[in-house]
């Protein structure tokens, strides 16, 4: 964004006012995106890696080899694969480390974002206009700003006016709060301590040659903290809480990365900010479920209906290349085909899209207790972190009459992304990774006595009622049909053996269904190990990031590390696991909430925005 200010003086006969004139001012403030650093890297590359692990293939001669099922059917014209991204720079190059990683390429990412990431032209699908916000937004931000100036505890009503939907993530940061004033006096002290602190080692000899986190210098980082204490205490020693999110990321950045100052009160710093953040990021799409669906609705509808096209469009696939008959020879299933869409966006896409899921009416929770469970699931995550990711799978049966419903089912799954800074303990724990056909298979009566058809069927039924348990889940070894499979040869959907990582290896699922026994799927032997982050191996875009750490270990032995950070890099948050929130939705049902979404929109006439994120979200 690009904003100039010009100065204009009225006539007068004095001279200094004579110069004024002749010397205009000119004030220009621009908008950076910034840059997709190392670490991120990654986690995108590792992502795409688990990614291909959700895909079919991989039997016979292939077996054992984690993800090759996708490369397989990418080399071999069966896979239709688009990846659009926003025109943010740190997007398009997480596009494209995410590709690599997907597809196991070589070489830069450059190359590989220009040859295989949409980001033009694309009519608003992924991309926002920040300028022309909608009156509603307008309103929530103005009766936000007057909740969060109150120097007084929040009473029971200011809960009422602060959270409606009863949000537990909202209402646990609150409590932390009660004075959001005082809280924002502690905030801006810490702050003040901080750049002090910084300008001491700025004048100290020993940090001349000190080299932060990603080429930063001591002088950028010292600018900019003292940007933020300038602009968030105004004149009138009020506050200006659309500070609060930049004060987050930033001292979340400095904990993540910068421990080797070992700067006193970031602590306490990234406490505070995270509770203050964790009100005013939510609210400002929305205070209530009318807003938050208004507002969602005018970032996500060139999304909405483009995910409403591709849904459409899984079972027309004569129009797409696929793999000539003549060159099928060594192909196990030369008649499977499967679509991939990625959209990679910002924040602010992605809480818009599940706004839409979550307020937009697709199930009633108090007739779907497995829809209930997401929405309490969803209600206890309290921030959309980098990576976040909402995943539509849609699955065909064969075996079922074309114009039946139960031909196909559509599958929602969510991950809130990267993990953060806070302990494993406080983070809201879901009900695992529960493809459809992972719950039949499980439900499938084994051969043997009646006692153990009883045990069996006892276990499932515990496992289906069982109360959320903070532990975390056990890995399982199921088997699972694969996503818009079309064999011709069978007519029916192939099975695909899956088996979980090893222990400290990251896992794309989480599962939350034990079993002590692994059932061969007849197609060949189980994968070992392919959820883990050595999938095919592939190397790095970010090859300085192992050496960084190797070089920086000392610093970093009594300051803060990730107990489960991607393998070889211990410096690098591993990314949360997926979640599924409803694995029983007929395709029917979801186009039409779909396009009675549409309609209501078009005939309201809404502030046209942006959009979120449908196969692959990135935020």
């Amino acid at each position: 964004d690009l904003c100039c200010s010009a100065g204009v003086s009225s006539s007068s006969s004095s001279p200094s006012d004579a110069r004024k004139v002749a010397s205009p001012s000119l004030l220009l403030v621009l908008k950076w995106g910034g840059e997709l650093t190392p670490a991120g890297r990654v986690q995108a590359e590792e992502l795409g890696r688990a990614f291909r692990c959700m895909y079919p293939g991989g039997q016979g001669d292939y077996a054992g080899f984690p993800g090759c099922g996708l490369l397989r059917l990418h080399s071999t014209y069966r896979h239709d694969l688009k990846i659009y991204a926003s025109d943010e720079g740190r997007v398009q190059m997480t596009a494209a480390a995410f590709a690599k990683g997907l597809l196991a390429l070589e070489g830069e990412l450059t190359p590989i974002l220009v040859q295989m990431v949409k980001s033009a032209n694309m009519n608003g699908l992924l991309d926002s206009d920040s300028d022309s916000l909608s009156s509603c937004q307008h309103r929530v931000k103005a009766r936000l700003r007057e909740i969060m100036q109150k120097d007084a505890k929040f009473r029971e009503e200011d809960y009422e006016k602060l959270a409606p939907t009863g949000s537990a993530s909202l209402i646990k940061s609150m409590e932390v709060i009660q004075n959001p004033v005082e809280v924002c006096d502690q905030v801006f002290a810490l702050i003040e301590s901080l750049t002090c602190q910084i300008q001491k080692r700025l004048e100290d000899p020993k940090f001349a040659d000190l080299q932060l986190y990603h080429s930063e210098t001591l002088e950028l980082m010292l600018q900019r903290w003292k940007k933020l204490e300038q602009d968030f205490r105004l004149k009138n020693r009020r506050y200006d809480i659309s500070k609060i999110p930049d004060i987050y990321d930033c001292i979340k950045y400095d904990v993540q990365h910068n421990t080797s100052l070992k700067l006193e009160g970031t602590a306490e710093l990234f406490r505070l900010s995270k509770a203050l953040a964790d009100i005013v990021i939510p609210q400002e799409y929305g205070i209530n479920k009318q807003e938050k669906l208004e507002i969602a609705v005018g970032f996500c509808l060139p999304l909405i209906r483009k995910i409403q096209l591709d849904l459409q469009r899984t079972h027309e696939d004569e129009s797409v290349n696929k793999l000539h008959p003549l060159y099928s020879r060594g192909v196990l299933s030369p008649g499977r085909h499967v679509r991939t869409r990625l959209y990679f966006t910002s924040e602010s896409h992605v809480h818009s899209l599940l706004s839409i899921f979550r307020y937009g009416g697709l199930l009633d929770e108090s007739k779907d207790p497995q829809w209930k469970r997401a929405m309490d699931y969803l209600s206890a995550i309290s921030e959309l972190n980098y990576m976040t990711q909402i995943v539509v799978m849609l699955y065909e049966d064969n075996n079922k009459d074309p114009t039946s419903e139960e031909r196909f089912h559509v599958e929602l799954h969510f991950s809130p992304g990267v993990k953060g800074c806070e302990e494993d303990g406080s983070a809201p724990a879901g009900f695992g990774f529960r493809p459809a056909s992972a719950e039949k298979e499980a439900k499938k009566p084994e051969q043997g006595s009646r006692d153990d058809l009883a045990k069996a069927k006892g276990t499932d039924e515990t496992d289906q009622v069982q109360q959320l348990s903070p532990q975390p889940a056990e890995p399982v070894y199921v088997q699972r049909r694969s996503p818009l499979i079309r064999n011709r040869k069978t007519g029916s959907m192939e099975v695909l053996s899956e088996s979980s990582s090893k222990a400290g290896g990251y896992r794309l699922f989480s599962y939350s269904r034990h079993s002590s026994e692994v059932k061969q799927s007849g197609l060949g032997s189980q994968c070992t190990g392919l959820f883990s982050t050595t999938v095919l191996g592939g190397s790095s875009s970010a090859p300085n990031l192992q050496d960084y750490a190797r070089s920086h270990g000392k610093k970093f032995a009594s300051s803060f590390l990730y107990k489960d950070g991607f393998e070889g890099c211990s410096m690098v948050p591993s990314i949360y696991p997926l979640e599924t929130l409803h694995n029983s939705l007929s395709l029917r049902q979801v186009s039409d909430f779909l396009t009675g979404l549409c309609r209501s929109c078009s005939s309201s006439s809404p502030h046209s925005g942006a959009a979120p994120t449908a196969a692959a979200a990135a935020a």
